[in-house]
């Protein structure tokens, strides 16, 4: 049998989305709840009275929205891909998913894209809907403001070409090192969530998230003690500390690879018993 086919991986998305699709639905039903939160709060206490919010008022909620967004998708996405694996907990589950006839290649794949692109998907959705519901709430409370995501996509036709000059600005005082700091610390917390649900039978993204605040507390006191030191001992610390930073993305570059590697190398020696610690 070849070790990835199309037809196969298909037909493998098919039976996940068909055996999961409660699965899904609740994480989706989890997220529409947590955005409608977020968005709720953001508006209401702005906004008690029947006033319409207008102009500088109106482009400062929508940042704060448009904050509150981000930063709740970023927590279920981290959430999503720490539930890897959460279907294989029991003896049961793992013998049923082990039988099915696909490679492991096509098993792991077709996980890390649901816990991944699909959760990203069911994130973006969840949030139209909790924005929708939220304006059907606020007509009902005569508080007149419009959807969120309709001010967020003109905020960002109007100003996409000052986010793109910022940027550029960002690139020529810093350099590219900043820059590919954030993306690449970005996929390396994607993917110490993948490891952690490969390694952690219960509770993964607690566990990993507390395995990570550990190792950060180290690795932050490291940073800033190279960051005084060459402050002290260099005239151009600007230079030096674009230096630290690209050995920190190599670093985190090469965790991302490793960890995700490992979370795959995990799965395939996956035993039917589950085990009892972790």
């Amino acid at each position: 049998m070849k070790n990835f086919d199309m037809t196969r991986f298909g037909r493998l998305l098919k039976l996940d989305l068909h055996q999961y699709g409660k699965t899904y639905l609740s994480f989706t039903a989890g997220c529409l709840i947590a955005h409608f939160i977020g968005q709720f709060l953001v508006f209401k206490i702005a906004n008690l009275s029947a006033v319409p919010v207008r102009g500088n008022d109106l482009e400062h909620l929508v940042l704060s929205s448009f904050m509150a967004f981000g930063i709740t998708s970023c927590l279920l996405l981290l959430i999503g891909s720490s539930l890897l694996w959460n279907n294989l907990k029991t003896k049961e589950q793992r013998i049923a998913y082990f039988m099915i006839p696909a490679t492991n290649t096509e098993k792991y794949l077709s996980r890390l894209l649901m816990c991944t692109v699909g959760v990203f998907v069911m994130n973006l959705l969840s949030f139209f809907v909790a924005d929708l519901l939220r304006l059907l709430f606020f007509i009902t409370a005569d508080l007149n403001i419009g959807l969120g995501y309709a001010a967020y996509c003109s905020e960002m036709a109007e100003n996409g070409a000052n986010f793109i000059r910022g940027i550029n600005m960002f690139i020529d005082e810093a350099g590219y090192a900043w820059l590919f700091s954030m993306v690449i610390s970005a996929i390396s917390y994607l993917a110490w969530f993948l490891f952690g649900s490969a390694i952690f039978r219960t509770y993964a993204f607690v566990k990993t998230w507390l395995l990570i605040m550990c190792i950060s507390t180290v690795t932050f006191a490291l940073f800033n003690g190279t960051i005084m030191l060459m402050t002290i001992t260099t005239t151009d610390s600007m230079k030096d500390l674009n230096t630290i930073l690209w050995v920190q993305n190599a670093v985190n570059t090469v965790v991302s690879v490793v960890f995700v590697w490992l979370s795959y190398y995990l799965f395939k020696r996956m035993t039917v018993i589950p085990r009892k610690f972790f």
